[in-house]
C-alpha cells in the first residue's frame, strides 16, 4: 500500500522547526493568515513562531542549517549587516536562499529615463 507523503513528513525530518522573521508585523500577520488551517498545521499540529525585528538583530547564533529570505534585502538600508548577521545565525555546512532585486541605476544625462 502506498504512503502519503504526509505520513512520511515527520519521519523525514521529525525534529524540523520552522520560525519566521521580518521586521514588518504585517507581513507576519498576512503569512500566519495564510497558513491557518494549510498543511503544515494539519500535519503537526504546530503553529509557525514569528519574530518581528529588525533585519539588523542578532538571530539565534549557528542555530539554523537553512535560512530563506525572499526580498528582504531589498528593504534594507545596508546589506553587509544583514549578510553577516545570516552568517552567523547558519551552522556549519548552513544554506543561505536569498532573493533580490539589483540596485537601480542612477540616471545618466546621456541616456534617457525609462517610462
Amino acid at each position: 500500500m502506498p504512503t502519503s507523503a504526509a505520513a512520511c513528513w515527520p519521519r523525514v525530518i521529525p525534529d524540523a522547526v520552522f520560525e519566521e522573521y521580518d521586521p514588518n508585523a504585517d507581513f507576519l500577520k498576512t503569512a500566519a493568515a495564510a497558513r491557518k488551517g494549510g498543511f503544515w498545521q494539519k500535519l503537526t499540529g504546530k503553529t509557525i513562531p514569528q519574530h518581528c525585528q529588525a533585519l539588523t538583530a542578532p538571530l539565534p547564533e549557528a542555530s539554523a542549517d537553512m535560512l530563506w529570505a525572499n526580498l528582504s534585502l531589498s528593504r534594507a538600508d545596508d546589506i553587509l549587516p544583514v549578510l553577516k548577521n545570516w552568517a552567523a545565525a547558519l551552522k556549519t555546512d548552513g544554506l543561505l536562499f536569498f532573493t533580490h532585486f539589483w540596485p537601480r541605476q542612477p540616471e545618466r544625462a546621456d541616456r534617457p529615463s525609462e517610462p
